[in-house]
């Protein structure tokens, strides 16, 4: 039994966050533009929120050892306050990701972090060798996670 309190709190929260984050202007995507100009040809302001779910409560819902019912009244409910807070008509999609999945898109983010920032990891590694055997199992177990043989791309 989750907590009511705590779930009110963090729908409060998630509503600030999104109602400030929606509002920017340059931060409009190829996904957010579709609804949009949908939204102006049928002549409302209308915007759309995709929520991928993770972790345990996806693998939880998936299997159905949760029922879906308190997800779907929790979005619902932000809704319902996402709308209120950004004067925008708001509709709020999810999707469950499995941990295979989870673990595949979590290994494409991380090449990629790795790939186009500047970590510094071969200096790092060399001050602590420990850390790249570390980081050597942990990129192993996201590869054989995501179900891939091939990992000596994620060593690079």
């Amino acid at each position: 039994q989750e907590d009511p309190v705590r779930i009110a709190e963090l729908c409060q929260s998630l509503v600030s966050y999104l109602a400030r984050e929606t509002s920017k202007k340059n931060g409009t995507t190829a996904f957010s533009r579709h609804f949009e100009e949908r939204a102006v040809e049928e002549g409302k302001e209308e915007a759309s929120l995709l929520v991928g779910i993770t972790g345990e409560v996806a693998a939880q819902l998936l299997e159905g050892r949760r029922p879906r019912e308190p997800l779907e009244l929790f979005l619902e409910d932000l809704e319902d306050e996402l709308c209120t807070a950004s004067g925008k008509q708001w509709e709020i999609y999810y999707f469950l990701l499995r941990k295979e999945d989870e673990a595949f898109y979590e290994r494409i983010a991380i090449g990629w972090l790795l790939e186009n920032t500047d970590l510094k990891l071969t200096d790092t590694f060399a001050k602590d060798p420990k850390l790249e055997g570390y980081m050597r199992r942990q990129t192993t177990s996201w590869a054989l996670l995501s179900g891939r043989k091939n990992i000596g791309q994620m060593e690079q």
